[in-house]
C-alpha cells in the first residue's frame, strides 16, 4: 500500500471515529476528566502515547518505511509550501504560518488565522516530496472550525488527494472559548506527564486552537515532541507521527 493510500485509509477511519465521538459527546458540552476521571476521553485515556491499539499504530502506519528515498527538502523549502497553502486556503479568512518544525518523518506546520491569532489548523508536509496533508489526530478530530465536517480540513483533504471535495471555507459560528483555559490545560498536562512520562517536561508556549491546545513537550530542556490538550475535556493526545525532532523556524509572524 503506497503513502497516499493509507492517508486515505487513516482519513476514513478518522471520520468514523469521529461520527461516533459526536454521538456520545456533543461539542461544547463539558465532560470533566481526569486521570481515573469520569466522562467521555478524559485526559489520560491516551495514556500509550497512540491513539488506537497501542503506542505506534501510526507511526507504524507512517513510518520510515514509507518516507520516499531523495534528498530532503530543507527547512526555508518546506516553509515556503506551508506559506503557498495558508495562502491558498485563506480565501474566507486569511490565515498565514505560524511555525515550522522539522521532524525525522516529516515537516509539522501551524496555520493561524491573521485576524484573530488564533491557530486554524495544523498540516504536515512529505519531506521528500513536499506533499501536504492534514494532520491526524486533534487536527482532524477536536477541531470544531476546521476539523472533520462539511467544509473543513475533510474536504481541504479530498481537495488535495484528488477526491475532488474540495474547500468549502471554515464552520460558521464556531466559538474559541472553551471550558478549560490555557493556565489549566497547562495544569493538566504537567500533572499528567510528571505522573506518566518522569523526565518528559511541557513547554511554556502553548497555541490555542479551537477546541483544543497543542504544546511541545522538553527532554533535558530541548524539544523532543508535542502533544495537545482537548478544550473540552481535557484530554491528552501525544503526537507520536513525527520521530526525531530536528529543528525549527522562529515564529514568522508576529
Amino acid at each position: 500500500m503506497n503513502r497516499n493510500s493509507k492517508w486515505i485509509l487513516l482519513s476514513v477511519s478518522l471520520a468514523v471515529l469521529f461520527l461516533v465521538g459526536l454521538s456520545l459527546f456533543p461539542i461544547g458540552t463539558y465532560a470533566q476528566g481526569g486521570v481515573g476521571g469520569n466522562g467521555w476521553m478524559p485526559y489520560g485515556t491516551y495514556s500509550g502515547w497512540g491513539m488506537m491499539n497501542g503506542a505506534n499504530d501510526m507511526d507504524d502506519c507512517f513510518g520510515d518505511d514509507d518516507v520516499a528515498s531523495g534528498p530532503r527538502l530543507t527547512l526555508e523549502e518546506a516553509s515556503a509550501i506551508a506559506q503557498t497553502y495558508a495562502e491558498k486556503y485563506g480565501a474566507a479568512t486569511p490565515l498565514e504560518v505560524k511555525e515550522v518544525m522539522e521532524f525525522e518523518d516529516n515537516f509539522y506546520a501551524q496555520i493561524s488565522e491573521v485576524n484573530t491569532g488564533i491557530g486554524a489548523f495544523e498540516i504536515l508536509i512529505d519531506p521528500v516530496s513536499g506533499e501536504v496533508h492534514p494532520e491526524p489526530g486533534p487536527n482532524m478530530m477536536w477541531n470544531t472550525k476546521y476539523g472533520m465536517h462539511p467544509g473543513g480540513v475533510s474536504g481541504m483533504m479530498g481537495g488535495m488527494m484528488g477526491g475532488g471535495m474540495g474547500w468549502s471555507g471554515p464552520r460558521q459560528g464556531a466559538s474559541a472559548e472553551m471550558p478549560i483555559g490555557p493556565d489549566e490545560a497547562l495544569s493538566i498536562a504537567r500533572s499528567y506527564f510528571s505522573q506518566s512520562r518522569p523526565g518528559v517536561e511541557v513547554g511554556d508556549e502553548i497555541v490555542q486552537f479551537y477546541g483544543y491546545y497543542t504544546l511541545h513537550t522538553l527532554e533535558d530542556g530541548k524539544i523532543s515532541g508535542m502533544f495537545s490538550v482537548n478544550g473540552y475535556t481535557g484530554q491528552i493526545w501525544y503526537h507520536d507521527w513525527h520521530g526525531e525532532f530536528m529543528g525549527m523556524t522562529e515564529t514568522l509572524h508576529d
